[in-house]
């Protein structure tokens, strides 16, 4: 059944005996806290007394969020049960919306975090070097290895200074963050207030982040540049030298005991004997007029009378 107002809901409260299933999204609480919590928010009777142990219970979930063991590994969306009827407590669709835009911030800072921190961390350079060598420790000749070697040290000497700047304005964005969540999870936060302002934020999240992919892109690009040049030239070592000149051999060969003179287009190339093979190597594609006229060997015959 569904209560409306808090009328009724107070008189079906006090007149059931109740059977209560909590399922609960988000931060790991304690048994003990959770426990204590539930008992806290059923035993008193006090209405104010009620609002402080659901306080209490809301609040120490979002202390649990902020927690970098739990926070920054798993997002959370924090949507409890909706509270009708009961006054000074402010939770709304808009509120649920806007603490899982800040998750999704979260996420994706923690994210860049991750891949930042790999690049800035002491060695960095070494790791990165050690990885190139061993994508092309191969038997194969590579005439530009040291040049990409080259180019990825520079590269990277030229993104460090900004990845560290990047890496001080994520910590920076990630604490502004957990203070919002904080203030905007607060049962007395009302969502349309300052307190769950997060566009200022989102904002600087959306400019950072492409920054810093932008920065990391340029670092694989010299990987991808390089392994494309390897294929290029090893496309060009299995090629024969033919099909890479555009060349082929030409082999002419006189079946006649005399010999022969050769003509390229009108033009006199070389002699070739009786029974002569010759062979010409790295002949260049293209359409050729040859032509044979025998040097000597001639039969004279008389003519019949």
């Amino acid at each position: 059944m569904e209560l409306t107002d808090k009328s009724e809901a107070e008189s079906f409260l006090k007149s059931e005996n109740l059977t209560v299933t909590i399922e609960i999204n988000g931060p790991a609480l304690s048994k003990s806290d959770l426990q204590n919590g539930i008992e806290s928010i059923l035993n008193n009777t006090n209405i104010n007394d009620k609002y402080n142990g659901i306080y209490s219970l809301i609040n120490t979930s979002v202390g649990n969020l902020s927690d970098p063991e739990q926070g920054l590994i798993t997002q959370y969306y924090f949507a409890p049960f909706t509270l009708k009827g009961v006054e000074n407590i402010n939770w709304d669709m808009r509120k649920e919306s806007r603490l899982s835009t800040i998750n999704e911030n979260v996420l994706r800072i923690f994210t860049a975090k991750e891949n930042v921190e790999k690049l800035t961390k002491t060695n960095s350079l070494n790791t990165i070097l050690s990885e190139y060598d061993n994508i092309f420790n191969i038997e194969l000749e590579f005439s530009k290895k040291e040049h990409y070697r080259n180019e990825l040290s520079n590269v990277y000497n030229s993104i460090l200074p900004n990845l560290k700047n990047y890496e001080i304005q994520l910590k920076s964005l990630y604490s502004q963050l957990e203070q919002i969540y904080n203030n905007c999870s607060d049962i007395t936060c009302n969502s349309s207030s300052n307190c769950c302002d997060i566009e200022t934020v989102t904002e600087k999240v959306d400019i950072l982040i492409p920054k810093i992919e932008n920065s990391i892109k340029e670092l694989n690009n010299v990987f991808d540049n390089a392994f494309q040049s390897f294929l290029d030239e090893l496309e060009v070592m299995f090629t024969p030298d033919c099909e890479t000149n555009n060349w082929g051999t030409l082999t002419v060969e006189n079946k006649s005991s005399n010999p022969y003179y050769i003509y390229s287009g009108g033009e006199y190339w070389f002699t070739i004997a009786g029974y002569g093979v010759e062979t010409i190597e790295k002949f260049g594609l293209g359409r050729y007029n040859f032509k044979a006229v025998q040097k000597d060997g001639y039969a004279f015959y008389g003519l019949p009378t």
